[in-house]
């Protein structure tokens, strides 16, 4: 928040009066309390004046402050600017005060209070009364040599902007040509950075002559303008000339000109190499100065007799930009090459100067590869000076400084070297090394094992860690390993630490997650194989969960409740090495308690005995028990004498067959002809038996089943499935026959399509299916009777259906592909009454309609074969046909 001049006041009660009643504060004299800033709460928001402003307001009975300061509430003041003191507290305290009591002191009393003080997040929220932030002093200058416009101002009141930490105010500057701002700018610069004092500054490169205007924006509402001419003449004329010299005579005129500097007239000869209109065009005064200051620096260098002359001759070449990176350190080298006599270019120069820093840095990274190979205290020693001669600010060809990776390589070596050392010397020299070295996940059990992985052949910090973490798995595997249902709760502990001090799996790596995996599996395995007769059973059920959710060789989902307490008696008199034994312990509690059952034994424990095998075995299927036949399964139990479940099974399959014999015999009869040899109520009475439990027999069907069933054949209708699929086909047809509503069709259909896998008409949509159903029923009408004789004609006409429809929609020449003679003859081939009923012209015009309205439709790359969109219902046609007729 920026500071302004404080007014100083005295005694406690002057300072009580300013605040409290500040008409009062011109009779309010300067002395040693500074109160900077006031704020002022109004509308919910804190707003800061400045002392003198509130004070001034005051006097002067009006203004924007004058109205905050009287219809808002003052809540703090400040004597820094940054930090506020509550004016409850400044109250509260002055009336406590002595009357003459120092304010100073009383207001440093506040200071060292933390619950007088307003806490800085609120403070943050504070704004300056007033204050916008405004671009002001924008300025643009041309410096004519280079042909670049510097474009300077300030953001005043930034503050104002109320930046987040961090955050950084910018600009936009536009160039207007010609001066006129009603068109598009020339040029813009956007993202202009503006200091934290509020300066800014951005240039541009060849702005044409003319008169300009720059306007810097802050936002849309807040900008300046600021008008400036570029006049180019005088130094376009200049470098013209100098472009169109035709000898050394001509050319020295042109650059005895004020704009040319340091031209040396012995020198014109190697000017008129590099200028003059035997050689490339220039642009700009600056392009030419760049030659001259080219030719008299290579000269300067050509011409220098010592060390010193060519160092300063280096220097001041570089000062010109016609050379860089020269280094005083270097100049012995640069002598060795460029006071030999001969004559030097610029390249060759320049060559010679990277050529000392390249040699510095191969000399560094050839010590350094040496030592890396062999980190003996020699190598390191050598590699140590050839870093120290690499500059600290030579780049390389990326612009990164070079040294920073020379001194990280330095340093890995050197810790190599530790390592090596220590290994060599003692494992705790070792430890020592690796510790202070910050190894990761050194652990001081396994130094020895440390001390024989780490050989001659690990050179670097990587090498040396992936020793550490090496031993550290093995460490963590055997313990892992060894870990049994018997292990004890510290040994479960112990392989659990040195799991979490492994480092983290490599992408595409498992080792250690896989390891965790095993070690979390065996800690619910012993968990699991700990239960016995006296464990809770949602300790069991919470046990035998979690051992579930960490492997496939064990359900929880198999396990009944009746049966947990005689499953945890089980594990614990069993032999647990995996999931698989207590999955089979499931499933023998299950069989056991299905072989315990006598004639003694109830239909419900009977049905739940067997439902729990159901569910804790795949060898026994739940839906093969008959509620009619559980008596007939213990009895047959004691026939077999099954042993598991697959014997139950074959138990249970005996006596629903032997059951079923008898129904399915008289359903099977024949008197010579195919047909039932039997009454209708012996024939009803084996389609209701309990014992094949037929589904959805409906007596008031029985004509259409025994038709149906006759119609079969005696070999066809011998076993239970074969006769349930009459049953379900004589009730679908029944459906589709008595639906009276579209909606009662499509549902009929579904049954129907699904028995006789009806895909095309499965894969349609609601919409479509209830069209497709409403044609149905309508075709439904023009049949005998007005029924179908069969479901096969029911598919037979949902088919037609389909194709018809497919043929409208998908078709190239159909309503979503077709013009609109195609569409009309589309239309009236699918015969829809809405559209056939129409004049022929009624027709043509609907057509257009259609095809000027069709919804976006979707093809393959060539666009001759429709894949979506577009229309896809009847519906939708008859509300465009609709649409057409209604203009």
């Amino acid at each position: 928040m920026k500071k302004n001049t404080p007014l100083k006041v005295m005694t406690a009660s002057a300072i009580a009066a300013t605040i409290a009643v500040p008409a009062v504060a011109s009779s309010v004299s300067a002395a040693e309390v500074n109160i900077e800033t006031v704020a002022i709460e109004m509308d919910g928001q804190v707003y800061v004046v400045t002392y003198t402003e509130f004070t001034d307001a005051y006097l002067d009975g009006e203004g924007e402050v004058y109205d905050l300061a009287t219809e808002g509430d003052i809540v703090s003041f400040s004597t820094d600017g940054e930090s506020y003191i509550s004016y409850e507290a400044l109250v509260d305290a002055l009336f406590d005060a002595d009357e003459n009591q120092d304010t100073a002191d009383v207001i440093a009393e506040l200071e060292e209070d933390e619950d007088a003080m307003v806490p800085a997040d609120v403070v943050a929220d504070y704004v300056m009364f007033g204050k916008e932030a405004m671009v002001e002093s924008v300025s643009a200058n041309t410096d004519l040599t280079t042909e670049v416009t510097t474009v300077e101002g300030m953001v005043s009141n930034l503050e104002a902007l109320e930046l987040e930490e961090g955050e950084t105010a910018t600009v936009t500057v536009s160039v207007f040509a010609n001066g006129d701002t009603s068109v598009d700018p020339a040029v813009v610069n956007e993202e202009v950075e503006v200091d934290a004092d509020g300066m800014f500054s951005t240039t541009f490169t060849g702005l044409p002559e003319g008169d300009h205007v720059v306007r810097v924006s802050l936002s849309e509402d807040v900008s300046t303008d600021a008008e400036f001419s570029i006049d180019l003449t005088e130094v376009t004329t200049a470098v013209d000339a100098v472009n169109n010299a035709t000898n050394q005579v001509n050319l020295l005129t042109a650059l005895e000109n004020d704009f040319f500097e340091n031209v040396n007239a012995d020198l014109i000869a190697e000017y008129d190499a590099v200028l003059g209109s035997d050689n490339d065009e220039l642009e700009t005064v600056a392009d030419v100065q760049m030659e001259i200051d080219t030719v008299n620096a290579v000269n300067a260098v050509n011409t220098a007799d010592t060390q010193v002359e060519l160092l300063n001759a280096l220097q001041a070449g570089q000062e010109l930009g016609v050379f860089t990176d020269v280094r005083e350190d270097y100049i012995v080298t640069y002598a060795a090459d460029l006071l030999d006599g001969d004559t030097e270019t610029q390249d060759s120069i320049q060559d010679v100067i990277d050529g000392a820093a390249e040699a510095v840095v191969s000399a560094a990274e050839s010590a350094l590869n040496t030592a890396e190979s062999n980190p003996s205290d020699a190598n390191i020693e050598a590699a140590s000076d050839a870093v120290a001669e690499v500059p600290a600010d030579l780049v390389d060809e990326e612009g990164e400084l070079i040294l920073p990776s020379f001194e990280e390589r330095l340093a890995a070596v050197k810790v190599v070297n530790a390592v090596q050392a220590g290994d060599g010397f003692s494992q705790v020299r070792l430890l020592a090394a690796l510790e202070d070295n910050n190894f990761e996940r050194v652990n001081t059990d396994f130094i020895s094992d440390y001390q024989t992985a780490i050989t001659a052949d690990d050179l670097t910090v990587e090498d040396i860690q992936e020793e550490i973490d090496t031993v550290n798995f093995n460490a963590a595997e055997t313990a892992v390993n060894a870990l049994t249902v018997d292990s004890s709760a510290d040994d479960f502990a112990d392989a659990e630490e040195l799991i979490s001090n492994l480092a983290a799996d490599e992408e595409d790596e498992t080792a250690v997650s896989d390891l965790t995996a095993q070690f979390n599996l065996t800690e619910a395995l012993a968990e699991a194989a700990s239960v016995d007769g006296n464990s809770s059973n949602s300790d069991i059920i919470s046990a035998l969960t979690s051992l579930s959710e960490l492997t496939e060789d064990f359900d929880v989902d198999t396990v009944t409740d009746s049966q947990l307490n005689q499953i945890a008696v089980e594990i614990d008199g069993a032999t647990i090495t995996s999931a698989a034994d207590i999955q089979t312990i499931v499933e023998t509690v299950a069989v056991n308690e299905v072989l315990a059952l006598d004639a003694n034994s109830t239909e419900a424990e009977i049905s739940e005995a067997l439902n729990a095998l159901a569910q804790a075995s795949e060898d026994f299927d739940e839906d093969s028990i008959n509620s009619g036949l559980l008596e007939e399964y213990v009895t047959q139990f004691g026939n077999d004498n099954p042993s598991d479940a697959a014997g139950i099974q074959t138990s249970v399959d005996t006596a629903n067959n032997t059951a079923a014999a008898a129904p399915l015999a008289v359903i099977s009869s024949d008197d010579g002809s195919g047909n039932i040899n039997a009454t209708d109520e012996e024939l009803l009475e084996a389609l209701q038996s309990p014992f094949i439990d037929l589904k959805g027999v409906n007596e008031d069907l029985f004509t259409d089943y025994k038709a149906a069933l006759n119609a079969l054949g005696s070999v066809d209708r011998d076993e239970v499935s074969e006769v349930q699929a009459v049953i379900t086909d004589v009730n679908n047809l029944n459906s589709v026959n008595t639906a009276t509503t579209a909606t009662e069709m499509r549902t009929a259909l579904n049954k129907v399509a699904v028995e006789n896998d009806v895909n095309a008409y499965i894969n349609l949509g609601s919409a479509a299916k209830l069209e497709v159903a409403g044609v149905v029923l309508s075709d439904r009408a023009d049949e005998t009777d007005a029924e179908f004789a069969t479901t096969a004609d029911v598919t037979t006409a949902v088919t037609t259906e389909i194709s018809a429809r497919d043929t409208l929609f998908t078709s190239a020449t159909g309503v979503n592909m077709g013009t609109i003679s195609q569409v009309r003859t589309a239309l009236v081939n699918y015969g829809l009454d809405s559209f056939t009923d129409l004049s022929a012209s009624q027709q043509v015009e609907v057509a257009e309609y259609i095809v000027d309205n069709r919804p976006e439709v979707t093809t393959n790359e060539a666009g001759d074969t429709y894949v979506s969109g577009g229309y896809t219902t009847i519906t939708g046609l008859e509300t465009a046909i609709e649409g057409a007729l209604a203009q």
